[in-house]
């Protein structure tokens, strides 16, 4: 995907995110400020330029920033307009819109002007360049990527002023800001080399609202926004796209001592050398409200700092509180894709989704150093390359959230484990197969869709009284004392009484629908026994409306074809139940007067949903209410073919059976009835022959790999262990030494399932590592179980390492854990296996045989003497 096209994405995305809050904000903003005066700038204006009305509105933004004063107001009409203000005058580069303290300034107006409330900063774009000399790669008046940007560039595009404080009586509202270029490194003191989008240093706290920052660089630090310390800001519905920073903090960069406020900001696409996204260096207070960030990436540096938090990296003695918040798809080539921590931090995470985040250490949460408390509630981390790497030994406790497979190491009630991603779309790093860019940002890494699905786990699993407060007003009511009232998609936050984990309840404020039914002419005017008509009903979601027969004595419906049984009235109820976007519709009903009679089929075998195997030959029957012939027919014949009265099941998949029987004077045609049977594939195992699991051998050995299945299909090779040894088709090289583990896999067709895999381990260089055995004391070898039952596995290893267990034979004993589940008659055969450390030789793996017989029976087992 190109830049433009991922901007285009992102930006519709944006304006989805925010517009729940437009009319909101409309509202409160559209009442004229009487405490000072409104200057005009209209670049297409042909009046006085006195910036009295829009008439004789300003030509550029810089002649009314010369005259506005504290209280005044500037509204901007839709344009592009460069900066013209030199911090330095021996710097060409240094113009700027440079702002004056208590001065709001709108954008957003169509040109010509209107009034407030008309204002629309989305569709009238009022964009603030830097392209100073008119070069730039540019879409409609747009520098869409720090990639486009050529020649001199503004250095930064707005900024404050060094020598004045800002308060949040200073608003910048409703402007796309691009194409600033700073220059110099961090030895400058950030004067000409960070925030290329937006640049204060200290004590400053503005207002910075409804703002598009795209395509800006920073030779520094803040390649979209910057601030220095002492600084409490606030930034609401802003969106960061394709910023770049050599340094840290692509999109937005907190140096120290600040108190940020971030609601309905999102960060899409940064490129930082350290941390991409949003970094916080030492001593911030910090609230995100309904925070999206999404495929930024750290691509290069050499020290302990680089590549590290892609999403939000925050350094020491930060207090964080993050809600409503999805990090997807951000890659770190380090540490912590999605959030990294230093030390002494204090971080709270409340209905945060981390999900496709990509990291060498924390793919979502990488703790770095000692005393960090983190807090995690109502959120869920899964589907990252790891979910979190605790090596600072943070005190970490999540409480109703869904943590992968819950095996991270926190403590907590009421979490929820999945093996099974609870998300409408999972994020994918697209048709190049590689997460993230490279320094020229080329990637088609897709964001996903984090929604949940209907029947995920999360859904209604959260707990309510960890619904944190809206400290940042994320509705934009003035509310900050209620709780959490809405999702990161503007819906309610707790539907169907209990809350959702994550950032997205699965349904909020519902959009109303109606439905469409009318009966089709042929059932108009009533219908006979031997007629059929199709039926046809819509909704104005688009969403499938289900049709239900009320009278089934009378009518039937099959795949939208109305079957009249016998005489009466066939009454038919057209319904939609909604979904997470769309309330139920209110039912509409038909009725049709029916004149005779009519048969039904009864399957009686197989049952609907039985399960069985390639091969299996299934005998069916059925009967008509009329006593006459039913005939069979295949609706998947890829899947089963039928032959008079039985199935032969082809390959896997689901096989469904039809039965009709189509009448004669006296009835009429049954009702189709169906079953729909699971047709598994085959199971199959490996015999890892060579080499033997007892192999030795010495670094520059190699062995020659040969393993056979009883499906006849290829076996492949692969080490977990690379650093030990490694491979080349079916030749094992020994590397160093250590325990060299080789896994031969099968992974099935379309006829035999996934083999389990079976290991092999080579000691290398034994001599200097200690031997181990393992003693496998239950089951006792030999014994029997019943099927359907578990049992305990108990093993222990002379190292005292940890011993897992593996069942050879999955399709008699599944194996979980320390747990066997007898799931079949016929023979079990677990092995107890240690692989060795660096201290420690592979044990030889021990193997024990239990019989699984049938429940309820009693077997006497002889001892078989041989003489």
């Amino acid at each position: 995907m190109n830049q433009r096209a991922n901007h285009k994405v992102s930006l519709a995305y944006f304006s989805g995110l925010v517009s729940v809050f437009a009319l909101l904000l409309s509202s409160i903003f559209s009442i004229a400020y009487a405490n000072g005066t409104v200057y005009y700038v209209d670049q297409s204006a042909f009046g006085s330029q006195s910036g009295t009305d829009w008439d004789n509105a300003f030509l550029t933004v810089q002649q009314a920033l010369n005259v506005a004063v504290d209280g005044d107001e500037i509204w901007i009409a839709e344009g592009v307009y460069l900066p013209s203000e030199r911090t330095d005058v021996s710097d060409a580069r240094s113009v700027t819109f440079l702002l004056t303290e208590g001065v709001e300034m709108y954008g957003g107006f169509p040109s010509g002007g209107s009034d407030f409330s008309d204002r629309n900063w989305e569709i009238n774009k009022t964009i603030l360049s830097g392209d100073i000399d008119n070069n730039d790669t540019k879409t409609d008046g747009i520098t869409e990527s720090y990639d486009d940007i050529q020649g001199s560039n503004a250095h930064h595009v707005i900024q404050g002023s060094t020598t004045v404080t800002y308060t949040n009586t200073t608003v910048v509202d409703g402007f796309v800001i691009t194409a600033g270029k700073t220059e110099g490194g961090s030895g400058d003191g950030g004067g000409k080399s960070t925030g290329a989008g937006i640049n204060f240093k200290d004590n400053a706290s503005p207002v910075l609202r409804n703002l598009y920052i795209i395509g800006t660089y920073s030779e520094n630090d803040g390649g979209g926004i910057h601030f220095f310390s002492n600084s409490n800001p606030v930034l609401e519905n802003v969106m960061i796209e394709n910023t770049r920073a050599n340094d840290f903090g692509a999109g937005v960069f907190f140096l120290d001592d600040n108190n940020p406020t971030f609601s309905n900001v999102s960060v899409i696409g940064t490129l930082g050398r350290h941390a991409a996204g949003v970094y916080l260096n030492d001593r911030n207070t910090a609230d995100f409200g309904n925070f999206y960030v999404c495929r930024n990436t750290s691509y290069d540096g050499a020290n302990s700092n680089s590549n590290a938090g892609s999403g939000l990296s925050i350094a020491n003695d930060n207090n964080i509180q993050v809600m409503n918040a999805a990090f997807s798809a951000n890659v770190s080539g380090e540490n912590g894709g999605a959030l990294r921590m230093r030390s002494n931090n204090s971080v709270d995470l409340d209905n945060v989704t981390m999900s496709g985040n990509q990291a060498a250490n924390g793919g979502g949460i990488y703790v770095r150093e000692a005393g960090n408390d983190v807090t995690i509630s109502n959120s869920i981390i899964w589907g990252n390359s790891s979910e979190i790497d605790n090596s600072g030994l943070a005190t970490l406790n999540a409480t109703h959230s869904l943590i992968s497979d819950n095996a991270s190491p926190f403590s907590g009630t009421g979490n929820v484990a999945s093996t099974t991603s609870p998300f409408v779309e999972d994020p994918d790093n697209g048709v190049d197969n590689v997460w993230g860019g490279d320094a020229s940002r080329v990637s088609d890494d897709n964001c996903g869709n984090l929604r949940l699905k209907e029947l995920a786990s999360p859904v209604d699993a959260g707990l309510n009284t960890a619904v944190p407060v809206d400290v940042v007003d994320v509705n934009s009511n003035g509310n900050i004392v209620e709780t959490l009232p809405i999702d990161l998609d503007g819906k309610v936050r707790i539907h169907n009484t209990t809350v959702d984990m994550g950032a997205y309840e699965i349904s909020g404020d519902l959009l109303p629908q109606t439905i469409t039914f009318e009966l089709p002419a042929g059932a108009q005017d009533g219908m006979l026994v031997t007629e059929e008509v199709t039926l046809d009903a819509s909704s104005t979601s688009g969403l499938d409306v289900t049709l239900t027969v009320e009278t089934t004595s009378v009518c039937e419906i099959v795949t939208m074809i109305l079957i009249v049984n016998q005489r009466g009235t066939c009454t038919i109820t057209a319904s939609q139940p909604g979904n997470n976007e769309y309330e139920p519709a209110d039912d509409v009903q038909q009725s049709i007067s029916v004149s005779k009679n009519d048969q039904n089929i009864m399957f009686t075998s197989p049952d609907d949903g039985d399960s069985f195997t390639i091969d299996d030959v299934v005998d069916l029957e059925a009967n008509a209410s009329s006593n006459l012939t039913v005939v069979f027919s295949s609706l998947t014949p890829s899947i089963c073919s039928i032959s008079d009265d039985s199935a032969t099941l082809l390959q896997a998949g689901t096989c469904t059976i039809e039965v009709n029987q189509s009448g004669n004077d006296a009835y009429n045609a049954a009702p189709a009835q169906a079953v729909s049977l699971l047709v598994n594939k085959k199971s199959q195992s490996i015999d890892f022959i060579s080499p033997n699991d007892e192999a030795t051998g010495s670094i520059g050995d190699a062995f020659t790999l040969f393993a056979t299945t009883d499906s006849g299909l290829s076996v492949s090779f692969a080490v977990t262990t690379p650093s030990v040894c490694s491979i080349s088709n079916n030749l094992v090289t020994m590397l160093t030494n250590g325990s060299c583990q080789i896994k031969a896999s099968q992974a099935g067709n379309e006829n035999f399932q996934a083999a389990v895999d079976v290991f092999r381990s080579i000691v290398v260089g034994s001599s200097s590592l200690q031997a181990q055995s393992i003693t496998f004391s239950s089951p006792a070898n030999n014994s029997s179980v019943f099927v359907d039952t578990s049992f305990n596995l108990v093993a222990t290893a002379s190292s005292g390492l940890t011993v897992k267990f593996v069942s050879k034979t999955p399709s008699i004993c599944s194996v979980s854990g320390n747990t066997a589940s007898a799931v079949a008659i016929g023979t079990c055969q677990i092995t107890a296996r240690q692989t060795g450390n660096d201290q420690y030789n592979a044990a030889s793996d021990v193997v024990h045989t239990v019989t699984v017989q049938e429940a309820g029976l009693f077997s006497v087992f002889i001892p078989l003497v041989i003489r």
